[in-house]
């Protein structure tokens, strides 16, 4: 129906149609949330991975932090 439902809740994942958001101090407290939190792969932002391409990685950037060349070389 087009509608979403907006949660104050700490969890990174919400059901569908459900987006999760939480209130923080300062953009430090932010990335210090984000950066020590291992299921976050990549932070998109005009200052880390720019937006639209979370999902086109460079072949430097590994998946999981898996070296996935290092590892088909190594077979």
């Amino acid at each position: 129906n087009g509608s979403v439902l907006l949660q104050q809740n700490k969890s990174l994942f919400s059901p569908i149609s459900q987006l999760h958001y939480e209130y923080y101090k300062d953009i430090g407290e932010v990335r210090r949330a984000l950066e020590g939190n291992a299921d976050i792969q990549c932070i998109v932002s005009k200052n880390d991975v720019p937006f639209g391409q979370a999902q086109h990685p460079m072949l430097s950037d590994y998946a999981d932090k898996a070296d996935t060349l290092k590892f088909l070389l190594e077979l």
